[in-house]
C-alpha cells in the first residue's frame, strides 16, 4: 500500500509539472511571436514543446486512471495552479499577490479534505 501511494504521488507529481510546462511553454510561444503573425505561432519552437509535452501528460494521466480512482487523483491536479504561479514569479517575474496565496492554500486545503478517508461506512456499487 505505501509503494502505491508513492508510485502515485509520483505519477501525479510528473502529471503536474508537465502541465505547468506546458503552460511555461505556451507563454514563451506567445513571448517570441508577438507581433509576428500567426505562422510564427504554429511554427515556434516553443509551440512544439508545448504541444509534446501536452502529449506526454496525456499518456502519464492516461497511465495513471489506469491504476488509480478518479475521485483520488483528479482534485491533485488542482495543484497545477500552484505551480504556475511559482513558475509566472520565477521564470515570467510576474507579480504574486496575497490572494493568490490565499487562493492556492484553500485549494490545497480542498485537496486534503477531498483526500481524507471517511470514517462512515460506504457501498461499492457492484
Amino acid at each position: 500500500m505505501v509503494k502505491s501511494r508513492f508510485f502515485l504521488a509520483n505519477m501525479v507529481g510528473a502529471a503536474i509539472l508537465l502541465r505547468s510546462l506546458a503552460a511555461v511553454c505556451a507563454k514563451m510561444a506567445a513571448i517570441h511571436s508577438t507581433g509576428k503573425g500567426l505562422q510564427h505561432i504554429v511554427f515556434n519552437f516553443w509551440t512544439g514543446a508545448e504541444l509534446a509535452t501536452l502529449v506526454l501528460q496525456a499518456v502519464l494521466w492516461s497511465h495513471v486512471l489506469n491504476r488509480f480512482p478518479l475521485n483520488k487523483v483528479y482534485p491533485a491536479t488542482s495543484l497545477v495552479f500552484g505551480v504556475n504561479l511559482a513558475a509566472a514569479a520565477v521564470i515570467f517575474q510576474e507579480t504574486v499577490r496575497t490572494n493568490h496565496i490565499i487562493g492556492i492554500a484553500i485549494v490545497i486545503i480542498g485537496i486534503v479534505i477531498v483526500n481524507t478517508p471517511d470514517k462512515v461506512a460506504t457501498v461499492s456499487p457492484r
